[in-house]
């Protein structure tokens, strides 16, 4: 698990809607970045593919991701 403990120096937004079959590459292409004074912002729009699951999975390995549910979809 990866813990932050310094305040973020960039805020990275990734807006999702049924994204599944793409957001684990998405996720990790951020996550594996040199820089690692980040925050993940994940916003999603009640989706219904198992977007969700995999956005919680994240969430649990690295505290660095935060998830926002829209009602609107971006």
């Amino acid at each position: 698990m990866y813990k932050c403990l310094v305040k973020p120096k960039i805020s990275v937004i990734i807006p999702s809607y049924n994204s599944a079959k793409y957001i684990k590459e998405c996720l990790d292409s951020v996550i594996f970045q040199s820089l690692k004074e980040i925050e993940i912002l994940c916003i999603d729009a009640y989706s219904i593919d198992g977007t969700i699951d995999i956005l919680k999975s994240y969430k649990k390995q690295d505290d660095r991701i935060k998830i926002i549910f829209s009602k609107k979809r971006v």
